[in-house]
């Protein structure tokens, strides 16, 4: 596998995120260095996207099948990661992420890991929004918009963490919204 081409592709997916043809044209390639089931397992997503399954109309059984291929594929939804390559390098255990048209766009983790991790993972994964379960110490909120503009931070209210602890992070406030 060139390095060199899959770093160019993932820089034009990187690029432009709400574009699914970087995505697609990243497919054929993986058909090409033999990654068939990623590739396929982009190609479904993208044909599913924002297409629930009345939309199919008609042909729901397409969609039954389509899903059913997609869980092949990746795995059931908070089952045993058998593809975690596909979501590199983002660490094991803490961390809960959301697959959209083949690539992670949603992340859920510590501000601690978050802060360690964000700026390698920036650089793999095209993530739209980072949900923080505890508050990110030592840095305030125009600090965390300006190191990540494009990407929209989600953070514990203060105040209900206060009271309740890192218990209540399913209680989360917009820090900003991705531009």
């Amino acid at each position: 596998m060139s390095d060199d081409t899959k770093g160019l592709l993932l820089r034009a997916v990187l690029a432009a995120p709400d574009d699914d043809a970087p995505r697609l044209v990243f497919a054929d390639w993986l058909d090409e260095v033999g990654e068939t089931e990623r590739a396929e397992f982009i190609r479904i997503q993208v044909e599913m996207e924002g297409r629930p399954r009345p939309a199919f109309g008609r042909n729901r059984k397409l969609y039954d099948a389509l899903r059913r291929r997609e869980r092949e594929l990746y795995g059931e939804p908070g089952g045993v990661c058998r593809r975690c390559a596909w979501h590199a390098p983002i660490p094991h255990g803490g961390w809960a992420w959301r697959l959209r048209r083949g690539f992670v766009e949603v992340l859920t983790c510590t501000a601690a890991d978050w802060l360690s991790h964000a700026d390698a993972i920036l650089v793999q994964q095209p993530i739209r929004e980072v949900r923080l379960t505890t508050w990110p110490h030592g840095l305030n909120e125009d600090e965390l918009e300006r190191r990540w503009p494009g990407v929209k931070l989600t953070l514990p209210s203060p105040e209900i963490t206060a009271t309740f602890g890192p218990a209540a992070q399913g209680n989360l406030i917009t820090v900003h919204e991705a531009s």
